[in-house]
């Protein structure tokens, strides 16, 4: 039988190792669909809306069918870095995604990127947290019928990142245009879906002080972030402050507590119960019942042929439930008369 406390050291273990992601993003669901790491708890408050200081350089202007193009994600400059990504190749139409489509492949000994699902091989992503420049990979399509584009999340470190923002320029089947899109600019970040709130729940129910730290980060960012925004400059002239009169009278009444009345509700009567005894149902001669009666039977104690005999007149075994009221004098002359011998009374 596993201790309570095996077993909550054992969930906090399991739920801290699914909520950092030091070791690439999961193949999990919300994580491979949204690309977002706000779905692990601790890179809460860390998307960036600015424009993305990464870019994914590809090779060539086109592709050709089943033919690999090597992409590369880098910083702008040499001195910008990340430690976490997630690369996906999506078709593009007038700027809108559609599916992925294609496979990342590998043609050397770079063990920086894994596939993020292995039964898909269309999403990439790090394998190991620390400062990267330059990632190099390749893909590939065995059509030539869309144009592919490939979009990042890059993460810089725990509270900055970029959700969908790094995108390459979209590369065309060369069968139908062989000149690309120079000119291509990617549009300004936008602020991805929502994630669901169950993780951050379960989180603070594992973790609450971790939790208690996060919520201090997160309202510290908002204050800096706050601080560090321009302040209008009002033309408009200064009023002088206006100090009001005070109301005795109405800050009398209002400081004065209201007593409440309390009526006291009467107690509810209460039903008294009476035990009663069974009275027995009396039948007077001549009556008939319309119930069946259980045939006497005739043995030892029974009238014998002259009738002298001292015996019970109800059914076998009835004048034994009456025994009890033999001596009570409203029961005594219907129990001479039918149960003489078991009461005595002969």
């Amino acid at each position: 039988m596993i201790r309570p406390a095996l077993l909550l050291s054992t969930l906090c273990t399991v739920f801290h190792s699914i909520y950092s992601w030091p070791d690439g993003a999961p193949c999990v669901h919300a994580a491979f669909e949204s690309m977002n790491p706000l779905e692990a708890v601790e890179h809460q408050g860390g998307l960036q809306l600015t424009a993305p200081p990464y870019e994914i350089a590809v090779d060539q202007k086109c592709y050709w069918r089943n033919q690999p193009i090597g992409l590369t994600l880098q910083g702008l400059n040499e001195s910008v870095w990340f430690k976490g990504f997630v690369i996906q190749p999506y078709s593009w139409s007038n700027d809108q995604l559609g599916k992925r489509i294609g496979q990342l492949v590998r043609l050397d000994d770079n063990g920086s990127w894994q596939q993020q699902c292995f039964r898909y091989k269309d999403s990439a992503t790090h394998s190991h947290d620390e400062k990267k420049k330059h990632m190099k990979m390749w893909w590939k399509h065995d059509e030539e019928s869309e144009t592919v584009q490939f979009v990042a999340t890059v993460v810089r470190h725990q509270t900055q990142f970029w959700v969908k923002s790094v995108r390459s320029r979209p590369l065309p089947p060369c069968r139908l245009n062989r000149d690309g899109f120079p000119a291509y600019q990617a549009p300004l970040p936008t602020i991805p879906p929502p994630v669901k709130q169950f993780k951050m729940e379960t989180f603070k129910v594992f973790d609450s002080i971790g939790a208690q730290i996060l919520e201090q980060q997160q309202q510290q960012q908002r204050q800096s972030q706050q601080n560090t925004q321009p302040q209008p400059i009002s033309t408009s002239p200064q009023m002088s402050r206006i100090i009001p009169v005070e109301d005795r009278s109405s800050s009398a009444s209002a400081s004065s507590p209201t007593q409440r009345t309390f009526q006291q509700i009467p107690p509810r009567p209460r039903q008294r119960i009476i035990s009663q005894q069974p009275q027995p149902v009396f039948r007077r001669r001549g009556q008939f019942s319309t119930t069946r009666q259980p045939q006497q039977q005739f043995g030892g104690g029974a009238i014998g042929a002259g009738g002298g005999q001292c015996s019970d007149r109800d059914p076998q075994g009835r004048c034994q439930q009456w025994s009890a009221f033999c001596r009570s004098p409203s029961h005594q002359r219907y129990l001479s008369a039918f149960c003489a011998r078991t009461c005595r009374f002969c």
